[in-house]
């Protein structure tokens, strides 16, 4: 009898335990309510483009900092031998698309391959000349933004961005993309080149090494 009590208590314990882990997996990966999402796209479009709308500057409205909310005490530290996306990084600020903010990352020079009819990087080391500068244009939703500290710190006196990292390679961008940038109406647009991951997928293959 003590043997048979032992093991239903035993099972009772296995049964809570994989109780617990489905609840967490499941409410960890359920879909979001869209009304609840439209909600928090448009709060946070309104704040962001209300600030920007104050800044007169045609080539863009300077630089930011993109904070993970998860790991927003590493800042200010860096830690060089750390593997993946730093928990804080600086970017240039470029505006707003239809479901978020737009950051820039870098320049890249790119060359269209005919052979592919695709864009890759420009293989400098063998002199190839570069079609275009591209910018590699980071896409954040706004639901991804949790919270916006205008006035910065007395480290980075920019706003500071606190955001989720819950997108490829834990990174906050819903994509990545090279972008030429384009004068309009006396601003600038950046119009859409390629996926970034698509450039270095083919670059990869023709062995070019990325370039900035």
């Amino acid at each position: 009898m003590q043997i048979m009590a032992i093991e239903a208590g035993i099972a009772a314990l296995i049964y809570n335990a994989l109780k617990d882990v489905l609840g967490w997996v499941t409410n960890h990966f359920k879909r979001k309510d869209p009304a609840n999402i439209i909600v928090e796209r448009q709060k946070r479009k309104e704040e962001i483009e209300a600030k920007l709308n104050w800044i007169d500057n045609v080539v863009g409205y300077g630089r930011t900092i993109i904070r993970d909310i998860k790991r927003m005490d590493n800042y200010p530290n860096v830690d060089p031998n750390s593997k993946g996306i730093s928990p804080w990084f600086r970017v240039s600020l470029l505006g707003t698309y239809h479901k978020g903010l737009q950051v820039g990352l870098l320049i890249s020079g790119l060359k269209y391959d005919e052979s592919h009819k695709a864009w890759r990087y420009a293989d400098y080391k063998n002199n190839e000349v570069k079609d275009v500068n591209a910018i590699l244009v980071g896409h954040i939703p706004y639901e991804r933004i949790v919270s916006i500290d205008w006035n910065g710190d007395e480290y980075y006196s920019e706003p500071h961005f606190y955001c989720r990292f819950i997108g490829k390679k834990k990174e906050p961008y819903e994509e990545l993309i090279f972008c030429e940038k384009r004068p309009f109406n006396e601003r600038y647009y950046y119009r859409e080149l390629a996926n970034y991951y698509q450039v270095r997928k083919l670059s990869k293959k023709l062995n070019i090494e990325s370039n900035r």
